[in-house]
């Protein structure tokens, strides 16, 4: 039985992996982005970049999803 278990937790790991990557791309994939969506049309292009920096946004995809990793292992300490 211990065995069983073992592997079935062992095959979940790269599949919540697969998954969380897959959904992260599609939801970067989107036009536009939270500080667009929330900004509106009354706020400056430089106000935007700050935003933008100060969330992480402006880096690329590939960095992104590391630092979501990370900030998820960070919340639980």
């Amino acid at each position: 039985m211990w065995k069983y278990a073992t592997r079935r937790v062992l095959t979940m790991i790269p599949i919540l992996i697969g998954v969380s990557m897959v959904v992260f791309l599609l939801v970067a994939s989107l036009p536009g982005d939270a500080v667009d969506a929330h900004a509106g049309g009354n706020i400056t292009a430089e106000k935007i970049a700050q935003n933008k920096a100060l969330l992480g946004l402006d880096k690329p995809i590939p960095e992104r999803y590391v630092n979501l990793q990370d900030s998820g292992n960070r919340s639980h300490r």
